[in-house]
């Protein structure tokens, strides 16, 4: 009678412990890394992260996500550096319209039930973020917690989510448009002055210099237009109003630094022309062009 009450004991004990799952992790999230990101693009950068893990049957349970460090809500969450921050997402799906969460507030989890059958468990993390922030150079990043959970136990692994901006600039330029010169009255003996404008754009925080070409036809210390039959219009470029200092290559330079995007430098840096009074040039349209390089 003893013998039998053993053998029941024994039969007792290996069925509980077979109805005590246990999961673990195969590979952890992989870090979600964007590369570089630019303020002036337009879209999205894409990445994605990969993940896998393995579960004794009988278990039922899901992994979750945290909002990560930057942010209190999924929508969206942040990358940030030095209090600047860039939004993004992480997705259950491919067309990023289902957000991954802890199933609250509309998001999504990986939820899995394991079986003698189906044991091992794997998934995607899809991730996106919209370009065209108004941020500065840096790297930013955000830390998340992937939670497995399972029979009342758990755990948990994290990952990072980077991108990095680069100092970046673009130029666009208003053309010195000087009017019409009059070598026989109006500007027999006065100049003929005009302005331009070179903007500037670049990430909040870039310094930058601009110089000035000498345009296509210098010489004699001078810039010039050409015209008809091998006319040409001496005239200059300057980087103030009293049109005294000369805008040209380094270290007649114009400088500035960036505070937005939207923004162009100095609200624009205006291009002082003048062509001096008095030369004796044929009638006709005259023109050149003159390269401006930001250097950054």
């Amino acid at each position: 009678m003893k013998k039998l009450l053993l053998i029941v004991l024994a039969v007792l004990v290996t069925s509980s412990a077979y109805a005590v799952g246990t999961c673990n992790w195969v590979v952890s999230p992989s870090n979600v890394v964007f590369g570089i990101y630019s303020p002036f693009g337009s879209g999205t950068l894409s990445a994605t992260s990969g993940l896998s893990f393995e579960c004794t049957p009988p278990t039922t349970g899901t992994v979750t996500f945290t909002t990560g460090v930057n942010s209190a809500t999924y929508f969206p969450r942040y990358m940030a550096t030095g209090g600047n921050l860039i939004g993004y997402n992480l997705y259950e799906n491919a067309a990023n319209t289902v957000v991954l969460g802890d199933g609250t507030g509309g998001t999504a989890t990986f939820s899995f039930t394991a079986s003698p059958a189906n044991r091992q468990f794997a998934g995607t993390i899809y991730a996106s973020t919209p370009l065209g922030a108004d941020v500065p150079p840096g790297t930013y990043t955000d830390t998340v917690t992937a939670i497995l959970s399972w029979d009342a136990q758990s755990s948990s692994v994290t990952f990072t989510v980077t991108t990095v901006v680069q100092a970046e600039c673009t130029v666009s330029t208003i053309a010195v448009a000087f009017g019409n010169y009059d070598p026989v009255a109006a500007h027999a003996a006065s100049p003929l002055d005009g302005t331009g404008t070179v903007n500037v754009y670049c990430t909040p925080g870039t310094s930058v210099t601009v110089s000035l070409g000498d345009g296509l036809y210098f010489a004699g210390g001078m810039r010039r237009m050409a015209g008809p039959l091998t006319s040409f219009l001496d005239y200059q470029l300057y980087r103030e109003p009293a049109r005294s200092s000369i805008w040209s290559t380094t270290p007649n330079t114009v400088s500035g630094t960036s505070t937005s995007v939207l923004t162009p430098i100095g609200g624009g840096l205006v291009v002082y022309g003048r062509v001096p009074g008095g030369q004796d040039v044929r009638a006709g349209l005259h023109a050149d062009t003159v390269q401006a390089t930001v250097n950054y």
